[in-house]
């Protein structure tokens, strides 16, 4: 009897199932192929297809890719102003089950959404991350671990403000990120001098600048992370 019902679990686990999916608030081609490219990208579903004229996108797949598709469609097909990001998802797969979207309030433009998601990317280590343009969002999949250091990122970096908090260390990890805060560095390119000197003189591989609020993401240790202090402190102009 057990045996028989693992099997009729596992069957039902692995059924395909096809859906379509009809947008309610999204209408450009532009915005639903970017859409289109988040689902498929997050989900690994290799049949789907986009009809603009329609506003529907049609796909098949197990029901735990479905479940992640649904959920990503209901929170891309444009928001209501000002909801607050969803709770994280956990996804049925073997592995990167955390999944996260993030829509933010201060980062609109193009180039620093790309900014803060290369930034997330880098020093998070997150390769499943995408930009939705449309509703000014980042969604991400990947370790808990993984999102957890996402989150925090998102909540210091939206915006231009300084950071209220500069110091993250996910759980089960050794290494601590930093965000350094350098208001004097008045040039993007004064910013990127800076970074190098980490690279170079703390042996830190793991950080990317991010110019809106004039910060030094790093990842490392707390020694490198020290001398990436002083590197920081060094290069303050004398009053």
């Amino acid at each position: 009897m057990r045996t028989s019902l693992l099997c009729v679990t596992l069957a039902f686990a692995q059924a395909d199932l096809e859906r379509v999916f009809h947008f309610t608030n999204t209408s450009s081609p532009q915005s639903l192929q970017e859409i289109a490219t988040v689902v498929r990208s997050m989900t690994e579903l290799r049949d789907l297809k986009v009809d603009a004229g329609q506003k529907t996108l049609t796909f098949s797949g197990s029901q735990a890719q479905g479940a992640l598709a649904d959920w990503i469609l209901i929170h891309l097909d444009k928001r209501t102003a000002n909801l607050p990001s969803p709770p994280r998802f956990e996804a049925q797969f073997d592995q990167d089950r955390a999944v996260k979207i993030f829509y933010l309030r201060h980062t609109h433009t193009p180039q620093t959404l790309q900014e803060l998601a290369t930034a997330i990317r880098t020093v998070a280590t997150i390769p499943r991350l995408f930009v939705y343009q449309g509703e000014s969002a980042i969604v991400v999949r990947g370790t808990l671990d993984q999102v957890m250091l996402a989150e925090w990122m998102v909540e210091q970096l939206d915006g231009t403000a300084r950071p209220t908090a500069t110091a993250f260390r996910g759980p089960g990890s050794d290494d601590l990120v930093r965000l350094f805060h350098v208001p004097w560095a008045a040039t993007p390119q004064r910013l990127q001098e800076i970074a190098v000197k980490f690279r170079r003189d703390a042996s830190i591989r793991l950080l990317m600048t991010y110019n809106p609020s004039k910060v030094i993401a790093a990842r490392g240790s707390a020694a490198q992370l020290a001398q990436a202090e002083q590197i920081v402190n060094s290069s303050s102009p004398r009053d």
